[in-house]
């Protein structure tokens, strides 16, 4: 199978990877005397300057000084997302890391994205559950039944009880993030009991 020679220079890389920085990348494996090469910016970062070319020279030196400047680009597609997911990730840029998490009212493991190149992020998005809130408890007068076992964000209607009647509309209540339902209670006002099982004389 076909294999790359060694070039004279190899032993000198050493040099150039030393004064690289984040983004650098180069050309100058294998290259003989009197080859060049360019230590430039590789995918996913903007250079500040020119690249900076190199030579092979036959003592398997380069001559050439200094790399340069390479600044990272922010990702701009990929991002963690679903249900209840959150993240760290604007602003991200070329080979940083973040984390995508589960949101106040949802529970999940946390997972890392890692920003490309192409700017886009590589990671999975992280399953999150809704968490069920806890029961509702209002006084008497109100039914809570269909408030039982609802999950962050999910909503459900309080009613009046039997005994009471219903003065303009059933009220709407939200399992918050933080395990509780919220809302404002309807108006309830007790019936009115008949003569009807009276004692009579």
């Amino acid at each position: 199978p076909w294999r790359k020679l060694a070039g004279t220079c190899d032993g000198d890389i050493s040099n150039i990877d030393a004064d690289s920085t984040t983004g650098v990348t180069h050309d100058c494996s294998g290259k003989n005397a009197g080859d060049t090469c360019l230590a430039e910016c590789d995918t996913g970062y903007n250079i500040s300057g020119d690249p900076v070319m190199y030579t092979c020279q036959s003592d398997g030196t380069f001559s050439g000084s200094g790399v340069p400047t390479c600044i990272a680009l922010e990702c701009e597609g990929g991002f963690p997302s679903g249900t209840g997911v959150t993240h760290t990730c604007d602003g991200v840029t070329t080979d940083s890391t973040c984390e995508a998490s589960c949101a106040a009212g949802y529970s999940g493991t946390a997972t890392t994205f890692t920003c490309q190149g192409d700017r886009d992020f590589s990671g999975t998005s992280p399953t999150c559950s809704a968490n069920t809130c806890a029961t509702l408890s209002l006084s008497s007068e109100y039914s809570t039944s269909a408030c039982t076992g609802k999950k962050t964000a999910e909503t459900c209607l309080v009613n009046c009880a039997e005994g009471y009647t219903l003065d303009g509309s059933a009220a709407t209540y939200t399992c918050d993030t933080d395990g509780s339902i919220s809302g404002t209670a309807p108006t309830c006002t007790p019936n009115a009991c008949g003569s009807t099982g009276l004692p009579t004389s």
